[in-house]
Protein backbone atom coordinates (compact mmCIF):
# COMPACT_ATOMS: atom_id res chain seq x y z
CA UNK A 1 0.00 0.00 0.00
CA UNK A 2 1.70 3.42 -1.23
CA UNK A 3 2.34 6.06 1.12
CA UNK A 4 -0.30 8.89 1.28
CA UNK A 5 2.39 12.36 2.40
CA UNK A 6 1.58 15.52 3.60
CA UNK A 7 3.30 18.03 1.37
CA UNK A 8 2.71 21.59 2.81
CA UNK A 9 4.73 24.32 2.00
CA UNK A 10 5.60 25.87 5.82
CA UNK A 11 5.64 29.11 4.17
CA UNK A 12 2.34 28.92 2.41
CA UNK A 13 -0.98 27.09 2.85
CA UNK A 14 -1.14 26.32 6.65
CA UNK A 15 1.73 27.72 7.93
CA UNK A 16 0.72 30.67 6.74
CA UNK A 17 -1.97 31.43 9.05
CA UNK A 18 0.21 31.64 12.44
CA UNK A 19 0.02 34.73 13.42
CA UNK A 20 -3.73 35.29 13.99
CA UNK A 21 -3.25 32.38 16.33
CA UNK A 22 -0.51 31.28 18.95
CA UNK A 23 2.88 32.21 17.21
CA UNK A 24 4.63 34.31 19.12
CA UNK A 25 5.09 38.28 17.44
CA UNK A 26 8.17 38.44 16.05
CA UNK A 27 10.61 40.83 17.01
CA UNK A 28 12.48 43.43 14.32
CA UNK A 29 16.09 42.33 13.48
CA UNK A 30 18.97 43.33 15.96
CA UNK A 31 21.12 43.59 12.74
CA UNK A 32 22.28 43.64 9.47
CA UNK A 33 23.38 40.24 10.13
CA UNK A 34 19.86 38.46 11.23
CA UNK A 35 18.31 39.98 8.21
CA UNK A 36 20.11 38.50 5.96
CA UNK A 37 20.46 35.52 7.49
CA UNK A 38 16.85 34.69 7.41
CA UNK A 39 16.56 33.81 4.05
CA UNK A 40 19.72 31.59 3.88
CA UNK A 41 20.74 28.29 3.48
CA UNK A 42 24.36 27.01 5.28
CA UNK A 43 25.86 23.86 4.96
CA UNK A 44 28.39 22.94 7.80
CA UNK A 45 30.90 20.02 7.79
CA UNK A 46 32.04 19.31 11.42
CA UNK A 47 35.21 17.18 12.39
CA UNK A 48 35.15 15.88 15.91
CA UNK A 49 37.77 13.92 18.27
CA UNK A 50 36.34 13.39 21.45
CA UNK A 51 37.89 11.64 24.73
CA UNK A 52 36.25 9.68 27.36
CA UNK A 53 37.92 10.22 30.76
CA UNK A 54 38.67 7.54 32.92
CA UNK A 55 37.26 8.69 35.88
CA UNK A 56 33.82 8.67 34.32
CA UNK A 57 34.42 5.06 33.17
CA UNK A 58 35.37 4.45 36.77
CA UNK A 59 32.41 5.90 38.61
CA UNK A 60 30.26 4.49 35.75
CA UNK A 61 31.38 0.67 36.28
CA UNK A 62 31.08 1.22 40.01
CA UNK A 63 27.89 2.46 39.59
CA UNK A 64 26.58 -0.73 36.99
CA UNK A 65 28.26 -3.29 39.25
CA UNK A 66 26.17 -2.01 42.66
CA UNK A 67 23.22 -1.87 40.39
CA UNK A 68 23.01 -5.65 39.33
CA UNK A 69 24.37 -6.71 42.84
CA UNK A 70 21.41 -4.60 44.04
CA UNK A 71 19.08 -7.15 41.73
CA UNK A 72 20.73 -10.04 42.30
CA UNK A 73 20.33 -9.89 46.30
CA UNK A 74 16.59 -7.95 45.50
CA UNK A 75 13.25 -10.53 47.04
CA UNK A 76 11.97 -10.96 43.04
CA UNK A 77 15.57 -12.52 41.91
CA UNK A 78 15.75 -15.10 45.12
CA UNK A 79 11.94 -16.05 44.41
CA UNK A 80 12.54 -16.56 40.97
CA UNK A 81 15.91 -17.97 41.63
CA UNK A 82 17.62 -16.60 38.57
CA UNK A 83 20.91 -18.73 38.24
CA UNK A 84 23.78 -16.04 39.35
CA UNK A 85 25.25 -16.76 35.26
CA UNK A 86 22.52 -14.17 34.44
CA UNK A 87 23.67 -10.96 36.54
CA UNK A 88 27.56 -11.92 35.37
CA UNK A 89 26.13 -11.33 31.56
CA UNK A 90 24.52 -8.70 32.63
CA UNK A 91 27.10 -7.14 34.34
CA UNK A 92 29.33 -7.70 31.73
CA UNK A 93 27.59 -6.03 29.06
CA UNK A 94 27.08 -3.00 31.03
CA UNK A 95 30.75 -2.31 32.08
CA UNK A 96 32.98 -0.36 29.65
CA UNK A 97 36.87 -0.97 29.76
CA UNK A 98 38.92 1.49 30.92
CA UNK A 99 41.02 1.22 27.85
CA UNK A 100 38.74 3.29 26.02
CA UNK A 101 40.36 6.38 27.88
CA UNK A 102 43.21 6.16 26.14
CA UNK A 103 41.67 5.81 22.99
CA UNK A 104 40.30 9.07 20.65
CA UNK A 105 37.38 8.72 18.21
CA UNK A 106 36.79 10.80 15.29
CA UNK A 107 33.77 11.57 14.10
CA UNK A 108 32.04 13.71 11.37
CA UNK A 109 28.94 15.38 11.05
CA UNK A 110 26.84 17.91 8.45
CA UNK A 111 24.56 20.30 9.35
CA UNK A 112 21.76 21.97 6.56
CA UNK A 113 20.41 25.10 7.69
CA UNK A 114 17.60 26.47 5.87
CA UNK A 115 15.68 29.82 6.65
CA UNK A 116 13.21 31.26 5.08
CA UNK A 117 11.82 34.20 6.62
CA UNK A 118 10.38 33.24 10.31
CA UNK A 119 11.04 29.33 9.16
CA UNK A 120 14.47 27.35 10.19
CA UNK A 121 14.66 23.78 9.13
CA UNK A 122 17.79 22.25 10.26
CA UNK A 123 18.80 18.74 9.70
CA UNK A 124 22.22 17.00 11.06
CA UNK A 125 23.87 14.00 10.01
CA UNK A 126 25.72 12.35 12.69
CA UNK A 127 28.10 9.50 14.07
CA UNK A 128 28.54 7.96 17.01
CA UNK A 129 30.81 5.55 19.52
CA UNK A 130 29.38 2.67 20.31
CA UNK A 131 31.59 2.55 23.74
CA UNK A 132 30.89 -1.14 24.55
CA UNK A 133 32.42 -2.37 21.25
CA UNK A 134 35.39 0.61 21.32
CA UNK A 135 34.71 1.88 18.13
CA UNK A 136 32.72 4.38 15.59
CA UNK A 137 29.64 3.38 14.09
CA UNK A 138 29.47 3.21 9.90
CA UNK A 139 25.93 4.91 10.26
CA UNK A 140 24.71 8.26 10.29
CA UNK A 141 22.42 9.39 12.54
CA UNK A 142 19.76 11.81 10.83
CA UNK A 143 17.52 14.80 13.13
CA UNK A 144 15.61 16.86 11.81
CA UNK A 145 13.80 20.05 13.60
CA UNK A 146 11.38 22.63 11.77
CA UNK A 147 10.71 25.77 14.41
CA UNK A 148 8.57 28.65 13.49
CA UNK A 149 7.23 31.41 15.92
CA UNK A 150 6.50 29.50 18.85
CA UNK A 151 6.17 26.16 17.40
CA UNK A 152 9.06 23.24 17.37
CA UNK A 153 8.21 20.01 15.41
CA UNK A 154 10.83 17.73 15.63
CA UNK A 155 11.44 14.18 12.95
CA UNK A 156 13.61 11.21 14.07
CA UNK A 157 14.68 8.93 11.38
CA UNK A 158 15.70 5.17 11.27
CA UNK A 159 19.71 5.30 10.88
CA UNK A 160 19.29 1.91 9.12
CA UNK A 161 17.18 3.51 5.90
CA UNK A 162 16.51 6.77 6.95
CA UNK A 163 12.86 6.54 7.32
CA UNK A 164 11.00 8.41 9.40
CA UNK A 165 9.52 6.99 12.07
CA UNK A 166 8.19 9.51 14.94
CA UNK A 167 7.24 12.85 15.76
CA UNK A 168 7.77 15.12 18.60
CA UNK A 169 5.77 18.53 19.04
CA UNK A 170 6.18 21.20 21.30
CA UNK A 171 5.02 24.94 22.27
CA UNK A 172 6.01 27.88 23.85
CA UNK A 173 5.18 31.38 24.78
CA UNK A 174 7.93 32.87 23.25
CA UNK A 175 10.09 32.88 19.87
CA UNK A 176 11.65 29.51 19.70
CA UNK A 177 14.62 30.36 18.05
CA UNK A 178 16.17 31.65 20.79
CA UNK A 179 15.39 28.11 22.32
CA UNK A 180 15.94 25.76 20.46
CA UNK A 181 14.10 22.30 20.40
CA UNK A 182 13.59 20.70 23.59
CA UNK A 183 14.33 16.94 21.92
CA UNK A 184 17.91 17.57 21.33
CA UNK A 185 17.47 18.37 17.39
CA UNK A 186 18.28 22.08 17.19
CA UNK A 187 20.24 23.58 20.38
CA UNK A 188 19.75 27.37 20.17
CA UNK A 189 23.05 27.78 20.36
CA UNK A 190 23.34 26.26 16.41
CA UNK A 191 21.47 28.84 15.27
CA UNK A 192 23.32 31.59 16.75
CA UNK A 193 26.72 30.61 15.51
CA UNK A 194 25.64 28.17 12.77
CA UNK A 195 22.78 30.68 11.08
CA UNK A 196 22.98 33.99 11.80
CA UNK A 197 20.59 34.67 14.80
CA UNK A 198 21.56 37.15 17.37
CA UNK A 199 23.12 36.18 20.79
CA UNK A 200 21.04 38.29 22.59
CA UNK A 201 18.01 35.88 21.68
CA UNK A 202 19.36 32.86 23.70
CA UNK A 203 17.03 31.27 26.23
CA UNK A 204 14.40 33.77 25.26
CA UNK A 205 16.26 36.67 26.92
CA UNK A 206 15.67 40.61 26.08
CA UNK A 207 18.21 42.90 24.70
CA UNK A 208 18.08 44.55 28.07
CA UNK A 209 18.48 41.55 30.27
CA UNK A 210 22.39 41.18 28.79
CA UNK A 211 25.35 43.05 30.59
CA UNK A 212 27.70 44.61 29.21
CA UNK A 213 31.19 43.35 30.57
CA UNK A 214 34.03 45.18 28.63
CA UNK A 215 34.56 47.01 25.54
CA UNK A 216 37.63 47.87 23.76
CA UNK A 217 38.12 49.18 19.71
CA UNK A 218 38.56 45.48 19.28
CA UNK A 219 35.33 44.15 20.76
CA UNK A 220 32.48 43.73 22.93
CA UNK A 221 32.00 41.30 25.52
CA UNK A 222 28.26 40.13 26.92
CA UNK A 223 27.28 38.20 29.78
CA UNK A 224 24.32 36.70 31.29
CA UNK A 225 24.10 38.60 35.10
CA UNK A 226 24.77 35.82 37.79
CA UNK A 227 22.67 35.49 40.82
CA UNK A 228 23.25 37.90 43.77
CA UNK A 229 26.01 37.12 46.45
CA UNK A 230 23.68 37.46 49.52
CA UNK A 231 21.57 34.49 47.76
CA UNK A 232 24.56 32.04 47.81
CA UNK A 233 24.37 30.85 51.55
CA UNK A 234 26.04 27.12 51.00
CA UNK A 235 28.05 25.30 48.27
CA UNK A 236 25.40 24.12 46.66
CA UNK A 237 24.13 27.69 46.60
CA UNK A 238 27.25 29.01 44.61
CA UNK A 239 27.20 26.15 42.15
CA UNK A 240 23.64 27.17 41.16
CA UNK A 241 25.38 30.36 40.61
CA UNK A 242 26.34 30.13 37.34
CA UNK A 243 22.59 29.49 36.43
CA UNK A 244 20.10 31.68 35.62
CA UNK A 245 16.58 31.44 35.77
CA UNK A 246 14.05 32.33 33.23
CA UNK A 247 10.10 32.36 32.98
CA UNK A 248 10.78 29.29 35.48
CA UNK A 249 13.49 27.60 32.92
CA UNK A 250 16.56 27.20 34.38
CA UNK A 251 19.48 28.54 32.02
CA UNK A 252 22.83 28.17 31.87
CA UNK A 253 25.90 30.83 32.71
CA UNK A 254 26.54 32.44 29.45
CA UNK A 255 29.26 35.03 28.24
CA UNK A 256 29.76 36.12 24.39
CA UNK A 257 32.13 38.42 22.64
CA UNK A 258 31.45 39.86 19.56
CA UNK A 259 34.16 41.48 16.80
CA UNK A 260 33.93 44.97 16.16
CA UNK A 261 36.46 44.63 13.29
CA UNK A 262 33.68 42.45 11.58
CA UNK A 263 30.48 44.53 12.08
CA UNK A 264 30.22 42.99 15.75
CA UNK A 265 30.20 39.21 14.43
CA UNK A 266 30.62 36.45 17.04
CA UNK A 267 33.77 35.78 17.62
CA UNK A 268 33.26 33.63 21.19
CA UNK A 269 30.90 31.96 22.93
CA UNK A 270 30.93 30.49 26.61
CA UNK A 271 28.30 28.38 27.91
CA UNK A 272 28.80 26.94 31.34
CA UNK A 273 26.15 24.39 33.04
CA UNK A 274 26.41 23.68 37.16
CA UNK A 275 27.53 20.38 36.38
CA UNK A 276 30.93 21.57 35.33
CA UNK A 277 30.26 20.90 31.61
CA UNK A 278 31.70 23.80 29.41
CA UNK A 279 30.84 24.75 25.74
CA UNK A 280 33.30 27.16 24.06
CA UNK A 281 33.18 28.38 20.78
CA UNK A 282 35.93 30.43 18.52
CA UNK A 283 35.56 31.76 15.65
CA UNK A 284 38.96 31.30 13.33
CA UNK A 285 37.60 32.90 10.47
CA UNK A 286 34.58 35.00 8.70
CA UNK A 287 33.19 35.01 5.54
CA UNK A 288 31.33 38.33 3.73
CA UNK A 289 27.68 37.14 2.97
CA UNK A 290 26.11 40.09 0.83
CA UNK A 291 28.14 42.07 2.24
CA UNK A 292 27.75 41.03 5.50
CA UNK A 293 30.66 39.15 7.83
CA UNK A 294 29.64 35.28 9.30
CA UNK A 295 31.51 33.19 11.18
CA UNK A 296 33.48 30.90 8.38
CA UNK A 297 35.22 28.40 10.66
CA UNK A 298 34.75 27.58 14.26
CA UNK A 299 36.07 25.67 16.74
CA UNK A 300 34.30 24.41 19.63
CA UNK A 301 35.80 22.77 22.67
CA UNK A 302 33.49 20.83 25.15
CA UNK A 303 34.33 19.80 28.46
CA UNK A 304 32.21 17.47 30.60
CA UNK A 305 32.18 14.92 32.99
CA UNK A 306 31.36 12.16 30.66
CA UNK A 307 33.76 13.22 27.49
CA UNK A 308 36.16 16.15 26.33
CA UNK A 309 35.72 16.86 22.39
CA UNK A 310 37.30 18.88 20.54
CA UNK A 311 35.66 20.18 17.37
CA UNK A 312 35.81 22.08 13.61
CA UNK A 313 33.36 23.53 11.90
CA UNK A 314 34.01 24.58 8.42
CA UNK A 315 31.00 26.61 6.64
CA UNK A 316 31.31 24.51 2.99
CA UNK A 317 28.15 26.43 1.09
CA UNK A 318 25.98 29.86 1.76
CA UNK A 319 23.52 30.72 -0.29
CA UNK A 320 19.97 32.67 -0.81
CA UNK A 321 16.43 30.03 0.20
CA UNK A 322 14.99 30.17 -3.25
CA UNK A 323 11.34 28.97 -1.77
CA UNK A 324 9.69 28.24 1.44
CA UNK A 325 10.25 24.94 3.13
CA UNK A 326 8.86 21.78 2.27
CA UNK A 327 7.60 19.96 5.57
CA UNK A 328 7.38 16.09 4.78
CA UNK A 329 6.19 14.17 7.16
CA UNK A 330 3.83 10.27 6.40
CA UNK A 331 0.35 10.29 7.50
CA UNK A 332 0.01 8.21 10.88
CA UNK A 333 3.38 8.79 11.50
CA UNK A 334 3.62 8.09 15.28
CA UNK A 335 3.33 11.38 17.21
CA UNK A 336 4.71 12.25 21.14
CA UNK A 337 3.02 15.98 21.46
CA UNK A 338 4.28 18.10 24.67
CA UNK A 339 2.40 21.01 23.49
CA UNK A 340 -0.03 21.11 26.39
CA UNK A 341 3.41 21.40 28.58
CA UNK A 342 4.13 24.45 27.39
CA UNK A 343 7.74 25.32 28.47
CA UNK A 344 7.94 22.77 30.93
CA UNK A 345 8.94 20.31 27.67
CA UNK A 346 12.39 22.43 27.43
CA UNK A 347 13.08 21.59 31.16
CA UNK A 348 12.63 17.71 30.09
CA UNK A 349 9.46 16.95 31.57
CA UNK A 350 8.48 13.85 29.67
CA UNK A 351 4.23 13.54 30.13
CA UNK A 352 3.08 13.40 26.60
CA UNK A 353 0.05 12.70 24.12
CA UNK A 354 0.26 9.84 21.98
CA UNK A 355 -1.17 10.36 18.69
CA UNK A 356 -0.79 10.46 14.93
CA UNK A 357 0.04 12.56 11.88
CA UNK A 358 -2.68 13.45 10.16
CA UNK A 359 -3.71 16.91 8.00
CA UNK A 360 -6.08 17.70 11.00
CA UNK A 361 -3.11 17.42 13.35
CA UNK A 362 -1.68 19.81 11.38
CA UNK A 363 -3.99 22.72 11.05
CA UNK A 364 -4.45 21.92 14.80
CA UNK A 365 -1.44 23.21 15.42
CA UNK A 366 -2.43 26.96 14.75
CA UNK A 367 -5.76 26.94 17.27
CA UNK A 368 -6.00 28.08 20.63
CA UNK A 369 -4.86 25.71 23.17
CA UNK A 370 -7.36 23.34 24.71
CA UNK A 371 -7.18 21.16 27.34
CA UNK A 372 -6.43 17.45 26.90
CA UNK A 373 -8.48 15.07 27.24
CA UNK A 374 -5.67 12.34 26.33
CA UNK A 375 -4.43 10.55 29.34
CA UNK A 376 -0.47 11.61 29.05
CA UNK A 377 2.12 8.76 28.96
CA UNK A 378 5.37 8.39 30.86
Amino acid sequence: MSISWLNLSLGVALWSVVAPYHSAPQPSYYDNRERVAARMTFEWTESSSVRIPLEWITNHNKEMIDYVSSLAQSDKAQSAKTPPQAFDDMRSKLLIDEKIANMVFELTAYYTIERYSEQIHIRTQKQAIDINQAKVLDNMFEYEAYLQGNFVIEVSHDPSDGQITAVQLARCDADVSGFGSPFGGAQPEWLVVYAGVSPFRLYGRKLEEWRLVSVSPREWVFELPREPENKSSNQHDEILQTEVRTSSLSTPYVRFHLDRRYQDALSRLEIRYSDDTIYTWRTLRYKQIEGVWFPSEVELTAKSPSQETRTKMVLVNARRTKSPIELRIPEKTPVFDYRHLGIEAWKGTLEYEQTEWSEALLKSLYQPAKESSVVPKR
